[in-house]
């Protein structure tokens, strides 16, 4: 393939060879990580099979971080780094890695701020989905989202029980560092500039894209904080015209969890049911938020 041979084509077509990628890594990869396993871990082919069958992997810790890793690169990092590659003669800055904003000494500061009081908002939009009452005729679908969300968190929490700080930076690279880079350069780095021209709307663009990258996390209850997660983190892209701010509090966000279970053996809560709301603290939290988002919109310099 030669670099930069689609890039005359329109941003639809362009938009169509990115998904074929994604979805090309995500069978190549599964498979990949499936068969690699067993040579690597104490599991056999044959159990690695009857595990497929009964749809349970039933499998240590490790071996699920370094599937979850292998994949999580053939998903993201590779689809939206070949795709940069066939469609822009300058796939660095396609991608927006060749360059980090200026005043890096307030942007990276900022950028903490900005996360950790955007959890208070991610806390506070969790709660409201989740108390939203079903009705009574949707009620075997809210017990198998409830399961799935089960089933989700036990995963992830399965893999915060780190015994040594060597666990802990295996952890963090495949649930921080890895999702942090590779969701960010496939979603606000290759397909969101791809999805503006398309659409022909910045805003219509980094909409589109952040509800895409909420539905590929498959989770019901945190699909409206991933969503709002995901217009900063597209907004973060398009007023710097650089990856890293988004990649930043990416896996600050993700890390925060880590090393909250790992330092101060924080548990994975189910956030809404085991502690009352606090409003002054979400209304402080959204006060921070906003006043750190206005200092990187004018530090960015951000044109109207």
């Amino acid at each position: 393939m030669i670099q930069g041979s689609f890039k005359n084509q329109s941003a639809g077509m362009q938009l169509m060879l990115l998904f074929m990628w994604v979805l090309f890594g995500i069978i190549l990869f599964t498979g990949l990580s499936l068969v690699l396993v067993p040579v690597f871990f104490p599991v056999t082919f044959g159990d690695m099979f009857g595990m497929l069958q009964s749809g349970q992997l039933d499998i240590e810790n490790s071996a699920l971080l370094f599937m979850q890793g292998l994949t999580s690169v053939g998903t993201f990092l590779i689809p939206a780094l070949l795709v940069a590659y066939l469609v822009s003669l300058h796939r660095f800055s396609f991608l927006g890695l060749n360059a980090f904003p200026k005043h890096a000494w307030v942007v990276v500061p900022a950028l903490l701020v900005l996360t950790l009081s955007g959890s208070v908002i991610s806390d506070s939009l969790y709660r409201l989905a989740k108390s939203i009452p079903w009705p009574d005729v949707l009620s075997e679908l809210e017990i198998a989202i409830k399961s799935a969300e089960v089933a989700s968190n036990e995963v992830i929490g399965s893999f915060l029980q780190m015994n040594t700080i060597l666990d802990f930076f295996a952890v963090f690279f495949v649930m921080a560092i890895l999702p942090g880079l590779g969701e960010e350069l496939l979603f606000r780095g290759a397909m969101q500039p791809l999805m503006i021209r398309f659409t022909k709307s910045p805003h219509l663009g980094v909409l589109i894209t952040s509800a895409l990258f909420a539905l590929v996390h498959l989770q019901f209850y945190t699909f409206l904080p991933i969503l709002v997660l995901g217009i900063v983190l597209g907004y973060l892209r398009l007023w710097s015209q650089s990856i890293w701010p988004s990649v930043i509090v990416h896996i600050i966000n993700n890390g925060s969890i880590v090393i909250g279970a790992y330092f101060f053996n924080m548990p994975l809560q189910d956030t809404g049911v085991s502690e009352p709301w606090d409003v002054t603290m979400a209304a402080l939290g959204l006060l921070v938020f906003v006043i750190s988002l206005a200092v990187l919109y004018k530090i960015f310099n951000v044109k109207e």
